[in-house]
């Protein structure tokens, strides 16, 4: 078996000006969709989540909040930076990363393979 998570990607420039980047995920084999972690009380995105982060933080907010844990887990994921360069890199790192999560999650679960695919819409 292995593990697949397709996701979807949107950049725009939004007001400010500001670049936008926000990550869906759409489908799923052998592992969550929830793959972005977020801290609980601010809702920020803190990053792409680790196998560990897949066995032990809870997919909704409220549920983590009532635990008294710091994070939770979700599948879409929206950052803005001030410049263009760091925008895109942050779309390197979180490819690398959600690849790598692929990988690792195939291997910690005992499975061989593992598979992103993605698709990249630039909004007008």
């Amino acid at each position: 078996m292995s593990v697949t998570i397709d996701y979807n990607q949107v950049r725009t420039v939004v007001e400010g000006p500001k670049y936008r980047v926000e990550s869906l995920v759409t489908y799923t084999e052998h592992i969550a969709k929830e793959i972005f972690v977020f801290d609980v009380e601010l809702g920020e995105y803190q990053h792409v989540a680790t196998v560990w982060d897949m066995e032990n933080v809870l997919n909704d907010r409220d549920a983590a909040r009532l635990a008294g844990n710091k994070w939770y887990r979700a599948k879409e994921c929206a950052v803005e930076y001030e410049s263009q360069t760091s925008a895109l890199e942050f779309v390197d790192y979180t490819e690398d990363r959600i690849q790598d999560l692929a990988t690792q999650y195939a291997r910690a679960t005992g499975q061989f393979e593992g598979n992103v695919n993605y698709h990249i819409e630039n909004a007008p």
